[in-house]
Order: structure tokens, then sequence, then C-alpha cells
């Protein structure tokens, strides 16, 4: 995860976010035994369908967002990064991609009326009989070579009548609209022309994501086979990117960056976490004595008291923590501690003058001198 976000530039929380809500959506196992290997490849696929495709990482994992719990039920989740990266070829990105394929996803597997006779006259199926014998969703790649298939190739002609006499005898709303669509590819010789590609974009996807299964089904055969080239070797990709990016000024700032946030983490979620929580109350409590001392009029002896205290839990916590912990917390109250003296003789001396009410020079009382 830390080389995804090195190679995208993206903050180390967010990659972190998208990889594991995304891996979780399309049922990636991220806690078992393979849970490393698993990650690794898949961000080796967010990383090579990012490069190779007109988006960055940050657009892909909004994407997955829409798109991923619906492509998690395909035999081959992985390919849903390939889908996107051709939308995003064809300016379809982010969350536009992901309702995209989103939609066309959920309008065939859940056989809409359009959908499923766009599928019949197509001779496309988007399931498969198992080992077991039962119905399964075949792999999204698939799915796509089906399509992009029957898009060049054109269709079965004996399909189209087989079809078109099917119709004749059922009672599907547009009936008499299909057999003249499915009449008229006919006698084409089953050729698909533009406006024909268009309409069956229709069909199977609905009019806000037609444009993402166009994207998907016209894209060059060049561009296909290039994006697949890239997400089926992908492994290293993600650190070779993140190696490249980091022998720069800009990747010497996102190393620092992480290294920061690695270390907030362990400050806040590691072993020294309660001691230093337990150093942050104390230090409230003595602010909170040092604002009662002087509601109840301020006296510099006050000041001594409140030292005397700090001292105390300096001691005591410092005794507590090891290595870094007893570093920061000593030096979170040694600095309170100096702070706090020198604000309690300003307001003394503020309120007393430059002499102290004996006549002296104001200077700390016995009980500082002693410590």
């Amino acid at each position: 995860v830390l080389n995804l976000a090195l190679a995208s530039g993206e903050d180390l929380a967010h990659v972190s976010d998208i990889v594991t809500d995304a891996m979780t959506a399309l049922h990636i196992d991220t806690r078992g035994e393979d849970a490393t290997k698993n990650i690794e490849h898949f961000t080796d696929v967010l990383a090579a369908a990012a490069t190779h495709s007109n988006t960055n990482v940050g657009m892909m994992g909004e994407a997955f967002k829409y798109a991923a719990a619906p492509a998690g039920l395909f035999a081959d989740s992985y390919d849903v990064a390939l889908a996107l990266g051709l939308m995003a070829n064809s300016g379809i990105k982010a969350s536009m991609a992901g309702t995209a394929l989103r939609s066309t996803l959920t309008r065939m597997g859940a056989d809409t009326i359009p959908t499923a006779n766009a599928m019949r006259m197509l001779g496309v199926s988007i399931t498969e009989v198992g080992e077991d014998g039962t119905e399964k969703l075949k792999p999204l790649r698939s799915i796509f070579n089906d399509l992009r298939a029957k898009t060049k190739e054109g269709l079965s002609t004996e399909g189209l009548i087989e079809y078109a006499e099917a119709l004749s005898g059922s009672k599907t709303r547009n009936k008499e609209a299909l057999m003249a669509f499915a009449d008229k590819l006919t006698s084409q010789g089953g050729k698909l022309s533009q406006k024909d590609m268009m309409k069956f974009g229709k069909m199977l996807a609905g009019d806000e994501a037609l444009s993402g299964l166009l994207a998907i089904m016209t894209a060059t055969d060049e561009d296909y086979q290039k994006l697949i080239d890239a997400v089926d070797n992908s492994e290293g990709t993600a650190a070779k990117m993140a190696a490249t990016r980091a022998d720069t000024l800009a990747g010497d700032f996102d190393i620092l960056k992480s290294a920061w946030e690695d270390l907030q983490i362990e400050f806040m979620t590691g072993a020294g976490a309660d001691g230093l929580r337990s150093f942050l109350q104390g230090l409230q409590e003595d602010i909170n004595k040092f604002k009662e001392y002087i509601s109840d009029g301020f006296d510099i002896s006050d000041v001594g008291r409140l030292a005397m205290d700090i001292i105390v839990q300096l001691k005591n916590k410092f005794l507590e923590l090891d290595g870094i912990g007893s570093v920061l917390a000593g030096g979170v109250l040694a600095g309170g501690l100096y702070k706090i003296i020198n604000l309690g003789k300003k307001a003394y001396e503020a309120i007393n003058g430059k002499t102290g009410v004996l006549g002296g020079k104001v200077g700390l009382p016995n009980e500082m001198s002693t410590v």
C-alpha cells in the first residue's frame, strides 16, 4: 500500500482506504494467510491500470466505490480495473465510470426486459456452468470479449431468426419493435452499423451507462490488448513506480510525509500511547490548578507549589516509560514547567512591580531552591 501511495502521490491513509474498501467489496481476502500476497497483487493491478490508461489511483478508487460490490460477484473481479481503465480512455472517470459499470452489470444480472432481449439477439450470456454443475457468473473479461466480438464480427443470422420466431409467440412488451430490429439485422447479414451498436448499448446499459459500455465495446484492439497486458503482467508495478518517483525531490517529500504519518500512528496506537495520554492528562490538571490559583488571588508561592507538583509528575512518569516515550514526555513536562514558572514570574511582577512586597527582588520560593 505504501508503494502505491508513493507511486501515485496520493495520501497514504486515502490509498489504504481505497485498497481495503475495494478488496472487501470484491471479496478478495485481506485477513487470511494469503492477505499480504493478495494486497500486493491488487495494488499492482491498480497501479498498472492507472498508469496505462487516462486516469489515476484516486479516480480509480472513486470508481470502485460504486462498481466493486456488483463486480465482486463475477469470477475474476480484478478485471474491473480493465473496464474502468477503458472507460477512462474515453473520458469517463471516477464516480461516472463506477456508476456506469455498476448499472450495466446490475441490468445484466437482473435480466431486465431490454437487456435480456439484447443478450439473446447478440447470443451472449453472462453465466456458465461450473464444475459442480451449478450456474455461475463468467469472468468480466470473458463477457467483454464476447460483446466486442459481436460488435466486430456481427451476429448469427440463424440465431436472429430463431429469436424472432420465439418472440412472435410471446407477450413481450414492444414485441413488434424488437422483431423489426431482429429482421433488420438479419437483412444486414448480422453486421452491426454504428446506429445498431448505439441501440444495443442502450438496451444493455440504459441511457446513463450507455457511454461507459460503448467505451469497452468499441475500444481499439490495440488499446484493449495494451491494458490487458498491463493488468496481466502487473507484478511489481507499484514497487517500480514508487522507486522511480522516490528518486526525485517530490519523492523525498512523499517518503518524509509517509514516515511522519507512520510515526503519528505509532504514537497514537503503540505501546507508549497510554503513558503519553497520562502525561497530557497530568498537564491538563496542572493548568487547571494554575487557573484556580489565579482565580483565588495570585501569589508567587502558588507558582512554587505548582512547579513542585510538576516535578513530582516528571519523576514518576519518567520511571513508567521507556525510550522515546520518556524523552517526549519529559520534554513536554519540562517545557510546560519552564513556561508556567516564567508566566508566574511575569504575572507577579506585573502585579507588584519589579520589587516584591517585602522590598526584595522577585525570586522563586524556598521550596524551588531546594529542588
